[in-house]
């Protein structure tokens, strides 16, 4: 910190701490925007187009768009309603169930305590790009080497790992029952 005043003393600038912040928190805010802008790479959809290299494109493929509804994905206690909107066999997109009528056509009251509104959040919605990240492993491995080492991975069928699974649970169930799984 020394040597940064010694500086600023010999460019006649007069920094007050006061000044100091407000000027890391405008390069803070700019640093922040600009990490928000979109890039050549990314490819973002906005209500049906889709922003692609930076410029708004509209769709020309119309395929049918089908969608799925499931619950939130793993480790989330939520269990909100998402909806997965797929096209061309991939999902695009991941909604929330925003429906106001039941399957038989009533009307279903939002402020109703017997109809809560469970909305997907944005870890619920952003779960197409672990789904679909390069780096998530699609087949089985196995443990080869010591615990820790990352290279220490063979490639197993998936009846393999089913087997081995299945034999570990039934040794730990019959050594401490049924609650030693959890």
């Amino acid at each position: 910190m020394g040597k940064l005043k010694d500086m600023l003393e010999n460019l006649n600038i007069k920094l007050s701490r006061r000044g100091f912040v407000k000027s890391a928190a405008a390069a803070g805010s700019i640093a922040a925007l600009y990490g928000c802008s979109k890039d050549d790479d990314s490819e973002i959809i906005y209500q049906g187009s889709s922003a692609v290299g930076g410029g708004s494109v509209e769709i020309q493929d119309k395929a049918p768009v089908e969608y799925f509804y499931g619950a939130s994905g793993h480790n989330c206690g939520g269990r909100c309603i998402t909806v997965a909107e797929v096209s061309k066999g991939r999902i695009q997109r991941f909604l929330t169930d925003e429906h106001k009528y039941t399957k038989d056509g009533t009307y279903i009251d939002p402020e109703s305590r017997n109809f809560p509104q469970t909305r997907s959040c944005a870890r619920c919605r952003s779960y197409k790009y672990r789904l679909y990240h390069p780096g998530r492993l699609l087949y089985p491995l196995k443990q080869t080497g010591k615990r820790g080492d990352l290279n220490g991975f063979q490639r197993i069928s998936w009846e393999q790992a089913y087997k081995e699974i299945a034999t570990k649970h039934r040794r730990v169930i019959e050594k401490y029952g049924i609650d030693g799984i959890y």
